[in-house]
């Protein structure tokens, strides 16, 4: 099995090469003014205004150091992070979710396109290296917390599957080596074919959170691993802190009890995750509870028909596609970002930031051909009950496949 820290100089080399042809190409459309043409063009289309919603996971201080120990894809390192905000306030209007949502349902207007800054799965990274960035920009914003592991302090089962997938590979275990749980033997030689993240997401994508815990015990006794090793390393707020980071003006929204996938699970469980999340929330914080994040941007339309039952008055996904006027607000669309999303052959590259942050290369149907280097970020979601848009389709998305790393 091959981890991240195993990379052939092959591989390494065609990596390089995307990146530089990335950064020229994002050069090109800079300096030429096709960025901002183009964004006038997508305005029109979203119906005067676009409302850009981004998604971030973690926000660390040493990105080299700790992509050597979780999941890439989610991490965004403190600087970088600065000079994406610094952009994005050069060109949106910061806002709230229900401030873009007046405004995508004709409510108000805005002089200038707004963009609307998330946070998942609720890290420690965002109190601690997050917030003090958004204050310093006034900029409001919204992280989504999955209750069962605030009440827990357990490690959610996408990071402590990649960490022992990759104890799995260092150490030498095959599949053959658990026979007594075939689905973890499945998982394992997915892993060893195409690597942790492409073996994780297909986990979660396609079994219940019942199952895919079981991976993760059946690798841990046969790995003899305890269940919360992953926690140094992805540690998560507790109540006392989301009370200071509600208390500081951010936005607490749901995200089911277990960041379950929804459309993986028995109607009565999706009642369960989105009834009882929504209400221990409330609870804990003592404010209203109005929006909703979809685990891995996983939805379909009993999920929808449930989430509006529930009394949300939005719901995110993570489709990287344009929010368009008049559209419903429990199917918005989001950019997950991270290191990479604003890296050129050499680091930050301000002009690939500018282009991906505005969606330019996906507009023009470039992104998968430059996002090769993408293996490790959170995927962009295609929705079963939402076909693709012509010229927008989200890097490394496969049609009619939902993927994403943590989300």
């Amino acid at each position: 099995m091959r981890t991240n820290d195993e990379v052939p100089l092959a591989d390494e080399t065609r990596a390089a090469a995307r990146r530089a042809v990335k950064e020229l190409v994002a050069s090109m459309l800079e300096r030429s003014g096709s960025r901002r043409w183009l964004a006038a063009i997508q305005r029109q289309r979203a119906g005067g205004r676009r409302v850009n919603v981004v998604a971030w996971h973690r926000i660390v201080p040493d990105f080299e150091g700790m992509r050597r120990k979780v999941i890439p894809g989610m991490l965004t390192g403190i600087a970088t992070f600065e000079r994406q905000l610094e952009w994005l306030a050069d060109n949106y209007h910061f806002a709230t979710l229900d401030e873009a949502i007046a405004l995508l349902s004709g409510a108000t207007r805005s002089e200038r396109d707004l963009c609307v800054l998330t946070f998942d799965d609720g890290y420690s990274d965002f109190l601690e290296h997050a917030l003090p960035v958004l204050r310093r920009y006034g900029a409001p914003a919204v992280v989504y917390a999955a209750t069962g592991h605030v009440d827990s302090g357990e490690p959610f089962l996408h990071d402590r599957i990649y960490r022992l997938l990759r104890i799995a590979g260092r150490d030498g275990l095959r599949p053959a080596d658990l026979t007594a749980h075939p689905q973890a033997a499945a998982t394992l030689a997915e892993a060893e074919r195409a690597g942790e993240i492409v073996a994780l997401e297909r986990l979660l994508e396609t079994r219940p959170r019942r199952t895919c815990q079981q991976v993760a015990e059946a690798l841990e006794r046969r790995l003899g691993e305890d269940p919360r090793a992953a926690s140094p390393d992805c540690r998560l707020m507790v109540w006392d802190e989301l009370r200071s980071v509600r208390a500081a003006g951010v936005d607490i929204g749901a995200h089911t009890i277990d960041h379950v996938c929804l459309p993986n699970e028995a109607p009565a469980e999706v009642e369960r995750q989105l009834g009882e999340s929504r209400a221990k929330l409330e609870a804990e914080l003592g404010c209203e509870v109005r929006h909703f994040a979809y685990p891995n941007g996983w939805y379909s339309k009993e999920s929808i028909e449930l989430v509006a039952r529930h009394g949300y008055r939005s719901a995110v996904t993570t489709e990287d596609r344009t929010n368009r006027l008049g559209q419903s607000p429990l199917v918005l669309s989001r950019k997950c970002v991270w290191e990479y999303t604003s890296r050129g052959l050499l680091g930050f590259s301000p002009n690939v930031s500018a282009c991906n942050f505005d969606g330019t290369l996906g507009f023009l149907g470039l992104a998968t051909w430059v996002a090769g280097d993408r293996s490790d970020a959170p995927r962009a979601v295609v929705a079963p009950d939402r076909p693709p848009e012509g010229g927008e389709a989200a890097p490394n998305a496969d049609p009619g496949a939902a993927r994403g790393s943590g989300g």
